[in-house]
């Protein structure tokens, strides 16, 4: 049986709702991923595209800065412009 998960942007502007199992399931317990989750670690799900669902307009505004990451990548976060 298929887990169903959903869910959406914290203004209700976007919703979303996949259908699928995660293709990848990861843990990254670099330092930028401590503080953004405020945890050692922040855990990532990856779905497959033609199992996922999205309804309302996405509104991307400006990437929110982000220090580097331990691995020396610079790194910045889209962020819903009705959210932020």
């Amino acid at each position: 049986m298929t887990k169903s998960y959903a869910g959406g942007c914290a203004c209700g502007a976007v919703r979303y709702e996949i259908t699928g199992e995660p293709a990848v399931m990861l843990d990254c317990q670099c330092r930028q991923c401590q503080r953004y989750s405020g945890t050692g670690h922040q855990s990532h799900l990856t779905f497959v595209a033609a199992e996922v669902k999205v309804e309302g307009e996405v509104s991307i505004g400006r990437p929110q800065a982000m220090a580097a990451p331990s691995s020396g990548a610079p790194s910045a976060r889209p962020a819903d412009r009705r959210c932020t």
